[in-house]
């Protein structure tokens, strides 16, 4: 392995063992801690690349942490809380969702529209893209929406006056 590799590999390692070891909140500290370790030679640039080679990032808290490792950990601290305190409801939904493709911008009016119109029989609905998905609160209530939205569609457009 040439020289520069095992230099390269001996300061990430010291990299590592400094992260493990002590809150650092800035590459000045680390390049810092590294020219006590012998490390003369190291700039932001390389610590930049080193960090993102090691997949070194900086946590809410403002200290340098393994990427991976801290997301893995903060997921299993905060989902159990978010789902103890933010959570209302769940279940099983009782009917298939109903999926409508809408003209541009139309789909949160029209499910809003439904969903007020037929407050009893729609759990609720999400929209993304030109896409609506009702959730219907039963099999029955399912059929009911599908007939009235079929039958709705189907309208004739009426005709307007002058005095309206």
């Amino acid at each position: 392995m040439p020289r520069s590799n095992e230099t390269k590999k001996k300061r990430q390692n010291a990299i590592v063992e400094i992260i493990k070891s002590e809150n650092m909140v800035s590459q000045k500290d680390i390049i810092q801690a590294l020219k006590e370790r012998g490390f003369d030679k190291v700039t932001q640039s390389i610590i930049s690349k080193d960090f993102k080679e090691l997949n070194i990032i900086k946590s809410d808290q403002g200290v340098y942490v393994f990427g991976k490792q801290h997301i893995t950990k903060v997921n299993q601290t905060l989902l159990p809380f978010v789902l103890k305190h933010h959570v209302t409801d769940y279940g099983k939904i009782p009917a298939h969702p109903i999926f409508i493709k809408t003209s541009e911008n139309a789909e949160a009016m029209i499910g809003k529209l439904l969903s007020n119109k037929y407050p009893e029989d729609i759990i609720g609905f999400v929209t993304n893209s030109n896409f609506l998905v009702i959730y219907p609160s039963s099999v029955d209530s399912r059929k009911k929406l599908l007939k009235e939205i079929d039958k709705l569609k189907k309208t004739k457009k009426r005709k307007t006056t002058a005095t309206e």
